[in-house]
């Protein structure tokens, strides 16, 4: 089981975050195998946590 919370830049669109969770949930099922994965995504100012910062 995973679950976090991906923060994506304010002015992204759905489509644009949704390409990044199908890749990140990839990379997580090529290194997990089976899991039930949850991201949940929010934009960078309506973000409660802070954590780890990716660029791309």
């Amino acid at each position: 089981f995973v679950e976090f919370h991906l923060v994506v830049q304010n002015d992204m669109t759905v489509d644009e975050a949704h390409d990044i969770c199908d890749r990140v949930e990839a990379a997580i099922r090529n290194e997990l195998g089976r899991a039930s994965i949850h991201i949940h995504v929010e934009p960078s100012d309506k973000a409660k946590h802070s954590g780890v910062l990716v660029l791309s």
